[in-house]
């Protein structure tokens, strides 16, 4: 199990993705969209990325642990596309560009979901959930989704 609060930093996503990226675009036929950079609740060095994709869809996930598969306890944050999507949240957020995303915050029950920012670029809907958000969520989130747009395409 990590340690979560041991230590911290940011990390260059599209360069922890960097083999991944090709072979997701190729698969879906999709751009990918990453923010620049993003905070981890672990040494940048001790989060490791996973990837899948399909015809119309990909999704790019960071862990704090090798073969994690989105388990709740080593889960950090998933970057997906998929296209002609549907939006899954109501609550309108402004982002860069004019474009108005969706967004939901972090709901904990026996365990935490993370935060979700959702936005369609290209007849794509892009999506980010992230569990290292901090008390500022929403604003965390949009920086995150402002920093995939700005960007563009990988």
């Amino acid at each position: 199990m990590p340690a979560f609060a041991a230590s911290t930093g940011k990390v260059n996503v599209p360069h922890k993705f960097r083999k991944h990226i090709p072979k997701v675009k190729e698969k879906s036929g999709l751009p990918v969209l990453l923010p620049e950079r993003m905070w981890v609740p672990v040494q940048p060095s001790r989060s490791y990325p996973a990837s899948a994709a399909t015809e119309n869809s990909y999704t790019l996930e960071l862990d704090a642990a090798r073969g994690c598969n989105g388990a709740n306890v080593c889960f950090l944050a998933q970057f997906t596309g998929t296209r002609g999507g549907k939006f899954s949240f109501k609550r309108k957020v402004a982002l860069t560009h004019g474009i108005v995303g969706r967004w939901h915050p972090v709901q904990c029950g026996a365990s935490c979901a993370p935060a979700f920012i959702q936005w369609k670029e290209f007849g794509v809907l892009y999506e980010i959930s992230n569990k290292g958000v901090g008390k500022h969520e929403k604003r965390w989130m949009q920086k995150l989704a402002n920093s995939a747009i700005r960007n563009g395409p990988r």
